[in-house]
């Protein structure tokens, strides 16, 4: 088995081009909010919240298809009780039994119909996703088909108290804008190979246009080979 790690961050002004293989990091150190008071600071933090290997966060045990788990975000390893707009997490696949979707939401709201991060059989697959905290402090997790483990890490989080310094994060529920497939917010169809790109727009819609950067998913569907 091999392990796989995607995670996505766009810097965009008026349009984000995509080109496959290009991979940025968030840099882990502090982020300031907006004056206007819609955003948050940033601060990293590094702890695990949910491994139903080992039974860190009270769940033991692979996860069953179309299986719903809840367990604590806040209070957990450096992560306060209280002040958390939002929680950058990596969210793990850990060799499902076939192939499936993962999907993390607050707890107590209506599960998205976007899915966190996408596996395959006997994948070890991990992915970043945005969530803010729910009832009692608490995140869910939905695994759609087969069974799988999970683990799930913090990276850090985002406050609820803004400062006037930088620029701050502003959280919007996870809604696709681009899809090649339909013709969703671009032409349709697969971009080309070796180094084919295709430019889209982000910003007017869900996303301000007063944005400078926006935290995104960037699925790539790959059709399987025949044997020969």
């Amino acid at each position: 088995m091999r392990k796989v790690r995607r995670r996505r961050l766009a810097a965009l002004s008026v349009a984000v081009s995509l080109v496959l293989g290009s991979i940025v990091v968030i840099p882990a150190r502090s982020a300031g909010a907006d004056a206007a008071g819609r955003g948050g600071d940033f601060v990293p933090v590094n702890t695990v919240l949910l491994d139903t290997r080992s039974g860190v966060g009270g769940v033991t045990g692979a996860r069953g298809a179309t299986s719903t788990t809840t367990f604590t975000a806040l209070g957990v390893g450096g992560v306060p009780t209280s002040g958390v707009r939002a929680l950058l997490v990596d969210i793990t696949a850990v060799s499902p039994t076939g192939n499936t979707y993962l999907t993390v939401f607050p707890n107590g709201a209506t599960r998205p119909i976007v899915a966190s991060l996408n596996a395959s059989k006997d994948e070890v697959l991990t992915n970043s996703v945005v969530v803010s905290p729910g009832s009692e402090g608490k995140l869910s997790l939905y695994n759609h088909s087969g069974s799988t483990h999970v683990k799930l890490d913090v990276q850090g989080y985002f406050t609820s108290v803004t400062t006037t310094a930088g620029g701050g994060f502003v959280p919007i529920g996870p809604v696709q804008v681009v899809d090649t497939r339909s013709g969703l917010g671009t032409t349709t169809g697969p971009i080309g190979a070796s180094g084919g790109t295709r430019t889209v727009t982000l910003t007017g819609g869900v996303i301000s246009a007063g944005a400078s950067a926006a935290m995104i998913d960037v699925g790539v569907r790959v059709r399987p080979r025949r044997a020969s």
